[in-house]
């Protein structure tokens, strides 16, 4: 299933892959400079949008050619997959999902060139369903129109079945196939007792790349903001491609205020995860860079919290607790100290104590490094580029840079609540959240405030279901149109 015989220096040359096709980024910062909006009642009001420059086909043309595939796995997935672009379907493979969308492989997908490329298919789940999820996809898809990297995966096509704005529901993303992700590479790794799939050359190599994609996107004053296994890609021959930036933000934006609830928890940073420092940067990826590289070494993740508090403990208990300049920088959120003084004082461990005495000393000092908790003082990705660690690898000139910040104006929208939303839902589907509903409603007439700021942190998506339930359910709510609004502001 896998095979990576490529490193040897991984023969620079072959760094240099053939692309999809070669973009600049003036084309692409011109794609796309719209977003419209319909009135859809079904959504209830929500601003349904859909991309004029990045060529969504013309719905109506494209729409009879699309054809319905059932993927039989955990669940039914349905596919519409253009006629044109494809001729025969019994190859398509089903790779996966989330709560963001299914991807499927299609060997021979038709490009716009004529050429035949091996693509994934990923059809995004109810992408118009509210303005977050809106921006959501309003940046990923942009993002990826603007990025021209090697390491990072290229998108080619996107279309819908859907034969009008007003009922535009479902989009498709058509990207490159970048192989096997690096989760299910380092899961399989661990089922076969730790056989080594991937050699320390390997891990160098790997890192290498991800760091080679970094500059480029943080050149762009782009935060990837969700780097992870999961999000990384590696071919037979060991290439690397960052996918998903669905949680990418721009440092440009006027709004600086930036999400907490990003990245899976064991790769999250400190200053996302507890600091929560209004406008964390790039550094932010670099810690995300020491755990994975560190879980790549050691087998396991570094940091498997099974909670945020489980978490800041693993954490503090290699990293140290905060020093007095990081306590400085803190002092201004008082729930954030009090968390610190109750959970105690931790000091940093020496890493070459930590880590296994097989590691090589350039290793350990690379992860000593960028695993810090002052983002200030963490390794940055230009230093981790010229590491030790990493000079067989490193070529400056051949370590490409954006031509400038990316800038990605927000989708203006606001979220209105409408009791008739999801009306058009199964009631079996409504139903099964029909428990968690009751008890939330108990939760949010004894604390409103606290429980829908509980909410929002933990599962968003879920919980909106749920609220879609009491609010549809005025028995339950018994017209108590405060807590329903608080609710969604929260949402």
């Amino acid at each position: 299933m896998f095979s990576f015989e490529r490193p040897l220096l991984a023969q620079r040359p072959s760094l240099k892959r053939s692309g999809m096709g070669v973009r600049t980024e003036k084309q692409f910062l011109s794609a796309l400079d719209a977003w419209y909006v319909v009135k859809s009642e079904a959504y209830c009001n929500l601003i349904s949008v859909f991309v004029r420059e990045l060529q969504l086909p013309a719905m109506s043309s494209r729409a009879v050619a699309c054809r319905q595939y059932r993927f039989l796995n955990r669940h039914t997935v349905e596919f519409a997959v253009p006629a044109d672009v494809t001729s025969d379907l019994s190859r398509v493979e089903y790779l996966g999902g989330g709560s963001f969308g299914n991807v499927i492989k299609i060997p021979e997908y038709i490009c716009k060139d004529g050429r035949k490329a091996c693509v994934a298919i990923k059809k995004l789940y109810e992408p118009f369903r509210d303005e977050k999820n809106a921006q959501r996809v309003f940046r990923e898809l942009r993002l990826l129109q603007m990025m021209v990297h090697e390491n990072i995966v290229k998108l080619l096509d996107l279309y819908t079945p859907d034969t009008s704005a007003s009922s535009l529901r479902n989009v498709y993303i058509v990207s490159e196939y970048a192989g096997n992700s690096l989760s299910e590479i380092l899961r399989r790794q661990r089922e076969m007792g730790n056989v080594c799939l991937l050699t320390p050359d390997h891990h160098k190599f790997i890192i290498y790349q991800l760091l080679r994609a970094l500059k480029y996107i943080h050149s762009a004053s782009v935060i990837h903001r969700d780097l992870k296994p999961g999000n990384l890609a590696l071919t037979a021959d060991c290439d690397l491609s960052v996918l998903d930036f669905g949680q990418a933000r721009t440092l440009n934006n006027d709004d600086t205020a930036l999400s907490a609830y990003v990245m899976t928890r064991w790769y999250r940073s400190p200053e996302v995860m507890f600091w929560k420092i209004d406008s964390y940067d790039t550094q932010a990826d670099m810690w995300s860079v020491g755990c994975i590289l560190a879980e790549l070494s050691l087998g396991q993740p570094l940091f498997p919290g099974e909670d945020s508090v489980a978490q800041y403990r693993l954490i503090a208990e290699l990293c140290g607790s905060p020093d007095k300049d990081l306590m400085g920088k803190l002092a201004r959120n008082e729930a954030i100290l009090n968390v610190i003084t109750h959970l105690g004082v931790y000091k940093r461990k020496r890493f070459a104590d930590f880590f296994p005495k097989s590691f090589p000393p350039d290793l350990i000092d690379f992860l000593d490094r960028v695993l810090v908790l002052d983002p200030e003082k963490r390794m940055t990705v230009q230093e981790a580029l010229a590491h030790p660690y990493l000079a067989e690898y490193s070529v400056p000139e051949d370590e490409p840079v954006a031509c400038g910040p990316f800038v990605i104006k927000e989708l203006e929208a606001k979220w209105v609540m409408r009791s008739s939303c999801y009306v058009d839902r199964a009631p079996h589907e409504m139903a099964r959240k029909n428990e968690h509903a009751d008890r939330l409603i108990q939760r949010l007439l004894k604390n409103k405030t606290m429980t829908c700021e509980t909410l929002y942190e933990n599962d968003w998506l879920h919980m909106r279901d749920i609220g879609y339930t009491i609010v549809n359910d005025s028995r339950k709510i018994i017209e108590n149109k405060e807590m329903s609004s608080l609710f969604y502001r929260y949402h």
